[in-house]
């Protein structure tokens, strides 16, 4: 089965959170990329997938892994869902 979390499927995913109307569901994926951030030397970074703990899973690498987040916290600022800290 699907068991692993993708940057690019959740980023898709909040957008049509946010075409529906649901803005807190779009915050709270934001809130768990924020959660599962990599850290060390690859700080402001996702895992291509991972497990929902955030534990990466594969190790390649695709820009839009961590391209999506920054996007999506961009949008979320743009219509005042959140505040950029």
């Amino acid at each position: 089965g699907y068991r692993r979390a993708w940057p690019r499927d959740l980023y898709h995913k909040a957008l049509a959170f946010l075409a529906i109307g649901d803005v807190a569901t779009a915050v709270d994926i934001l809130q768990w990329f924020k959660k599962v951030q990599l850290t060390g030397d690859r700080i402001g970074m996702w895992s291509q997938n991972m497990w929902v703990d955030g534990t990466p899973s594969w190790g390649a690498y695709q820009q839009d892994q961590t391209g999506l987040p920054i996007a999506l916290l961009a949008r979320l600022v743009e219509i005042g869902a959140v505040r950029y800290i």
